[in-house]
């Protein structure tokens, strides 16, 4: 392959001014940083394209390629945690995950395509009532947050019975929380609900679980929202609070 050298010099790091997806900030007498000078960004997301130079130029030459290889250390997993936050570009809307092989000499960095997931995860069910509920859960997979998974619609990812007594919880099995739309039913008695939820980077739209109420005499259903994640901005993490 024709593998390149990168270096985040105060030319490159100033090159993107004015085009879209980059730095807003001027880095012209930025002078170059090692790798181990960035601090890594939790964001679940990162656009290859806002990445700083050394990192972006590794990613677009593992794809281009299909893997990066460099004797030195690599800039990467010195600005995102591979493990944790997922690449991204968005026209069409991409998700990467990047793989790293320390064990070989050079160091490979290899990025594939993916569907992102928060892992597998059960939801918590509650009874908040005054009497012993019997009810059944269903879970489907309505779309897709991304265009390339190759899934059918609707798929069905859990189907469970529960026996619960008043002022008690249980959790379901776990299952795997891919980025997509959802569709969770409960039949309790005579009583039936959609709830229509979404698992996504920032939470926006995603459920904990399901709480059994009683409104009067009438049987309700509530889904209560995990705390929406901050909108984190990389370059705080990547650059002086002074540039």
């Amino acid at each position: 392959m024709n593998r390149r050298t990168f270096l985040a010099s105060a030319a490159g790091l100033g090159a993107c001014a004015g085009l879209a997806g980059c730095l807003e900030r001027d880095l012209s007498t930025t002078q170059p940083q090692g790798p181990e000078s960035f601090d890594r960004c939790p964001r679940w997301n990162i656009r290859i394209d806002n990445l700083p130079n050394a990192a972006k130029n590794e990613v677009e030459t593992a794809l281009e390629e299909g893997y990066y290889e460099a004797s030195p250390p690599l800039y990467l997993p010195n600005v995102l945690d591979p493990q944790s936050s997922y690449l991204i570009t968005t026209d069409p809307l991409t998700y990467y995950r990047a793989e790293i092989d320390q064990d070989r000499d050079p160091v490979r960095l290899t990025v594939d395509r993916t569907v992102p997931t928060k892992g597998n995860h059960g939801l918590t069910i509650e009874n908040n009532t005054d009497d012993p509920l019997d009810f059944e859960l269903l879970i489907d997979f309505v779309e897709p947050a991304v265009s390339y998974a190759e899934v059918e619609t609707p798929q069905q990812v859990l189907n469970e019975s529960f026996s619960l007594d008043p002022g008690t919880s249980v959790e379901t099995s776990a299952y795997e929380r891919v980025y997509r739309r959802y569709e969770l039913t409960v039949v309790a008695d005579e009583h039936t609900e959609t709830i229509r939820y979404r698992e996504t980077p920032t939470n926006t739209g995603s459920i904990t679980g399901i709480q059994f109420h009683m409104d009067g005499d009438q049987l309700s259903i509530r889904a209560p929202e995990p705390p929406v994640r901050d909108d984190i901005y990389c370059p705080d993490y990547w650059y002086d609070d002074g540039l």
